[in-house]
């Protein structure tokens, strides 16, 4: 559920950082925004969306000349481990067509694209992204998507899920 959902959709209601170009002076330095983040028991799941063929540049060498993808990186890097970024692209569930997710695993940055994709594939590995926060294993993703499926045509949450996250 959106909080102030007239808002959110009105499109027009972007907020103007103009005033604080000089406080940054005399760099380009802008504030950005994070399209989604979730917090669960201290580990945090970004979510940035991008039109098409645009790119996020974690772990490569043009990383250091694109400031969004210094700033996530910074990000990941606060408490390796802790934090980890999808990069969708795609703005809306029938657009979507790639998820590259960043996260460290031993000190050691990865990075998994998975393309093609679809706002399922990006729901299952959410899904798995918040059972490992949770200290859980989860279930398989066919047997994930059979049940997310049978959810999207109008079904209730499914009792096994809800056991699923319950502390034992």
């Amino acid at each position: 559920m959106i909080k102030h959902d007239d808002a959110f959709f009105d499109m027009t209601a972007g907020f103007d950082w103009d005033f604080m170009d000089y406080a940054f002076f005399p760099t380009r330095i802008k504030p950005m925004d994070i399209d989604g983040v979730v917090e669960r028991n201290g580990r945090f799941l970004v979510f940035e969306t991008k039109s098409d063929n645009l790119k996020l540049y974690i772990g490569t060498d043009k990383e250091m000349k694109d400031g969004q993808s210094r700033m996530y990186r910074a990000l990941l890097d606060l408490k390796k481990g802790f934090v980890t970024i999808f990069f969708i692209e795609g703005k809306t569930p029938d657009t979507m067509k790639s998820l590259t997710m960043y996260y460290y695993l031993k000190d050691e940055l990865n990075i998994k694209e998975i393309k093609p994709c679809t706002f399922i594939d990006i729901a299952y590995w959410t899904y798995r992204w918040f059972c490992r926060a949770n200290g859980k294993e989860g279930v398989s993703k066919k047997s994930w998507i059979d049940k997310y499926n049978k959810y999207l045509q109008g079904g209730k949450e499914d009792d096994f899920f809800i056991k699923l996250m319950k502390d034992e």
